[in-house]
Protein backbone atom coordinates (compact mmCIF):
# COMPACT_ATOMS: atom_id res chain seq x y z
CA UNK A 1 0.00 0.00 0.00
CA UNK A 2 2.81 2.38 0.79
CA UNK A 3 4.38 1.98 -2.63
CA UNK A 4 0.98 2.50 -4.28
CA UNK A 5 0.39 5.68 -2.27
CA UNK A 6 3.83 7.02 -3.10
CA UNK A 7 3.44 6.13 -6.75
CA UNK A 8 0.07 7.88 -6.94
CA UNK A 9 1.44 10.97 -5.27
CA UNK A 10 4.66 11.13 -7.26
CA UNK A 11 3.29 9.99 -10.63
CA UNK A 12 2.61 13.59 -11.59
CA UNK A 13 6.27 14.47 -11.13
CA UNK A 14 8.13 11.36 -12.33
CA UNK A 15 8.75 9.98 -15.82
CA UNK A 16 6.22 7.35 -16.90
CA UNK A 17 8.86 4.59 -17.14
CA UNK A 18 9.87 5.12 -13.52
CA UNK A 19 6.24 5.11 -12.37
CA UNK A 20 5.68 1.83 -14.25
CA UNK A 21 8.79 0.31 -12.64
CA UNK A 22 7.70 1.37 -9.15
CA UNK A 23 4.22 0.01 -9.77
CA UNK A 24 5.64 -3.33 -10.93
CA UNK A 25 7.90 -3.63 -7.89
CA UNK A 26 5.03 -2.63 -5.60
CA UNK A 27 2.93 -5.43 -7.06
CA UNK A 28 5.69 -7.95 -6.48
CA UNK A 29 6.16 -6.76 -2.91
CA UNK A 30 2.46 -7.09 -2.06
CA UNK A 31 1.95 -10.43 -3.84
CA UNK A 32 1.35 -13.64 -1.93
CA UNK A 33 4.25 -16.05 -1.72
CA UNK A 34 4.03 -19.34 -3.66
CA UNK A 35 4.02 -21.17 -0.32
CA UNK A 36 0.95 -19.23 0.83
CA UNK A 37 -0.81 -19.85 -2.49
CA UNK A 38 -0.11 -23.58 -2.20
CA UNK A 39 -2.03 -23.56 1.10
CA UNK A 40 -5.20 -22.11 -0.46
CA UNK A 41 -8.03 -24.64 -0.58
CA UNK A 42 -10.73 -23.65 -3.04
CA UNK A 43 -13.28 -26.04 -1.51
CA UNK A 44 -13.00 -24.31 1.86
CA UNK A 45 -13.27 -20.88 0.24
CA UNK A 46 -16.31 -21.90 -1.83
CA UNK A 47 -18.08 -23.24 1.30
CA UNK A 48 -17.42 -19.94 3.08
CA UNK A 49 -18.75 -17.92 0.12
CA UNK A 50 -21.94 -19.98 -0.05
CA UNK A 51 -22.52 -19.53 3.70
CA UNK A 52 -22.47 -15.74 3.22
CA UNK A 53 -25.82 -15.87 1.39
CA UNK A 54 -29.07 -16.35 3.28
CA UNK A 55 -30.66 -19.75 2.89
CA UNK A 56 -33.74 -19.85 0.69
CA UNK A 57 -36.97 -20.91 2.34
CA UNK A 58 -38.29 -24.26 1.06
CA UNK A 59 -40.47 -23.85 -2.01
CA UNK A 60 -43.94 -25.28 -1.97
CA UNK A 61 -44.81 -27.57 -4.82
Amino acid sequence: MLVASLTDTMSYHLPNQLVETLTTWGGWMSASSPKAVDNVRSEIISRWVVKQYPQRPPQET
